[in-house]
């Protein structure tokens, strides 16, 4: 009981009632007792001054126009059938309303309360007169009719006209493959219902508009309440801006009940879309407020589209595309061992007909210098008297700076004596040893390797982090896709992006493999003791091919990896190694034809970096 009187007394005092009464409390229960009564009249009276006319119950569909002010509010109720496919919205307008004395609506439901102000003052500074909002259709086990009631009211002394609206939302529910017009500003926003048909695994919402206004498409459980406003519409679901075009593309699992909702909001200006941001005055007067008319006619589809589980066909299709490469390359592989062997044969019958053997060492040619028509040193005419002696003494007479010189073996290493060889052969212009060129060749794909690891380890954890940022927030903003044609798998968002990429890897490992087959031809031939394969052309060097096949695999790992989420900071991922194809296929050409020159690894790959660095800097500037 003591209680009770003493929240009875803090009422009084709160209301300043309790002014100028001069009660003792020497008698408690009296006294207490007599402000219960006091409390009780106030409460009667300040009734009798706040009138509320109440409307009787109607359809949710009537148009109503009336004043207010603060003695006077309006109630009005309405009844729809207790069906989650109809949905009512209400759309209020006045605009003698002030801002420090705005209307407010307060709309009751079974389940929930939505209240709203108007003027709808946005981020400080945009003013509008104009608010429609749709109410969230309950669901309930309840089959009798749910009953809606609007309750308008003000501060204001001076009565303010008032416009009301309360209509059901014409098809509510969203059809496949059937266009819906929707026009939506910063204070109406819209929001319909989709419920997968029979059979339908997955579709793609699409949302089309002839203006580039920054709206935001959203899709959204089915749940109370929706999230229908500029400032909570990032909340949940799976959301995108859009200016002319959007896409999202959901399979019947990833909402529970396979239905959502698709809200569509406008932003009340474009700098969430990248374009010019506002100026907002946090001190902004509410005089400098401005009439923001921001309307945009979005066209709603909804289409079906391939479900994960049928990605296996396309899938298995162009990993078949890749494997017919290998069939064909392999054949032409035997084609050209057959060839080989035969023209080896052939060579071979022709060097002995002439009296050069294949298998003949370079020290036993004859010493003949080149282009010299005359006789070699070691010639015996059959028809004369000379003797070889004879005829290598009088040679040795001609060229008394030589006597040191053993042609059977300095001709091999010696460069002053290349040109005295019978026969000269490209790989005789090569003056350095070619197995020091072959460890400085090989310098080349081992610092890729480690350079791809490195490089490759952090993408990966990043990309991953992106993409379980966006599964979690639903932000599909964070990754730039092509979301008209992107299908998801799995967490991953666009599956067929990153797939795409399988030909980089197998045509890599493709490469390597002929860069392996030509590698060990080679060397089996010298084992054989055949000299033709390093007499003919250069010297054979495979380090820089092998970089090559190592860096086109890599560029599919690294470009599968920026689909995973492209966007604005790892654009570099899908470059890096195109730079590096270029820049080795130049190294590979000059080696070519310079056999002697070989540019340093490390320098190469540091050169590289250099143009990467640059690269960079004009995408982040």
């Amino acid at each position: 009981m003591c209680k009770k009187h003493i929240c009875v007394l803090f009422t009084l005092l709160a209301n300043g009632v309790v002014l100028g009464l001069g009660l003792r409390l020497t008698d408690q229960d009296s006294s207490l007792n007599a402000l219960e009564q006091l409390v009780k009249g106030n409460t009667i009276s300040m009734q009798r001054s706040a009138r509320r006319s109440v409307g009787e119950d109607q359809d949710c569909n009537f148009t109503k126009t009336g004043m207010v002010n603060a003695n006077d509010a309006k109630a009005y109720n309405c009844v729809i059938e207790n069906s989650d496919s109809q949905a009512v919205r209400i759309e209020v307008n006045s605009s003698k309303a002030l801002v420090d004395l705005p209307i407010l609506f307060v709309v009751k439901q079974q389940k929930s309360v939505l209240s709203w102000a108007v003027p709808h003052i946005i981020q400080n500074k945009y003013k509008y007169d104009v608010v429609s909002h749709t109410l969230c259709p309950e669901q309930s086990n309840d089959t009798n009719p749910k009953k809606i009631n609007v309750a308008v009211t003000t501060s204001s002394d001076v009565s303010v006209k008032f416009h009301l609206k309360v209509t059901q939302v014409p098809n509510f529910k969203l059809e496949m493959d059937k266009k819906s017009s929707i026009v939506v500003t910063p204070s109406q926003s819209q929001y319909y219902k989709f419920k997968f048909p029979d059979g339908i695994k997955s579709v793609i919402v699409k949302a089309t508009s002839n203006t580039s206004l920054c709206a935001v498409v959203s899709l959204q459980s089915i749940n109370c309440p929706v999230y229908d406003q500029f400032r909570n519409v990032e909340f949940t679901g799976v959301y995108q801006t859009m200016t002319t075009k959007a896409a999202v593309t959901v399979e019947r699992e990833y909402f529970k009940g396979a239905e959502f909702f698709v809200v569509l909001v406008v932003q009340p200006d474009d700098k969430e879309c990248g374009g010019k941001y506002a100026e907002i005055q946090p001190s902004l007067k509410y005089g400098a407020l401005q009439t923001n008319v921001r309307s945009k006619t979005i066209n709603i589809e909804v289409e079906e589209t391939y479900a994960s589980t049928e990605y296996w066909r396309p899938v298995f299709a162009t990993i078949g595309i890749m494997l017919l490469f290998y069939l064909v390359t392999g054949i032409l592989v035997v084609i050209a061992s057959a060839r080989q062997v035969e023209s080896e044969l052939r060579d071979g019958e022709g060097a002995s007909l002439i009296g050069i053997s294949t298998e003949q060492p370079l020290g036993s040619m004859q010493h003949e210098s080149y282009g010299s028509t005359g006789p070699s040193p070691n010639h015996v005419s059959h028809g004369g008297t000379g003797t070889g002696s004879e005829t290598r003494r009088g040679s040795a007479s001609s060229v008394s700076d030589e006597d040191d010189i053993d042609y059977l073996e300095d001709i091999e290493h010696e460069k002053e004596v290349y040109r005295t060889k019978a026969v000269l052969f490209v790989s005789d212009l090569s003056r350095k040893d070619p197995k020091l060129m072959r460890m400085k060749y090989r310098l080349y794909h081992w610092n890729l390797i480690t350079i791809a690891v490195f490089y490759a380890l952090p993408v990966i954890q990043l990309v991953v982090t992106y993409q379980t940022v966006l599964n979690i927030t639903g932000n599909e903003d964070i990754c730039y896709y092509n979301f008209l044609c992107a299908n998801p798998a799995g967490v991953i968002s666009a599956f067929n992006n990153v797939f795409s990429n399988i030909g980089y890897m197998m045509l890599g490992i493709l490469f390597l493999l002929l860069v392996y087959r030509r590698e060990y031809m080679y060397k089996k031939e010298l084992q054989m003791g055949n000299r033709r394969s390093e007499r003919c052309g250069i010297p054979k060097h495979f380090g820089l091919f092998y970089a090559l096949g190592i860096s086109l695999f890599m560029e599919g790992v690294l470009s599968a990896c920026y689909h995973v989420c492209p966007n604005y900071s790892n654009f570099q991922f899908d470059t890096s190694f195109m730079y590096i194809i270029a820049g080795l296929g130049m190294l590979k050409l000059y080696q070519q034809r310079h056999p002697d020159i070989n540019a340093n690894a490390y320098a190469s790959y540091a050169c590289f970096a250099g143009v990467i660095f640059i690269a960079v800097l004009g995408v982040v500037s």
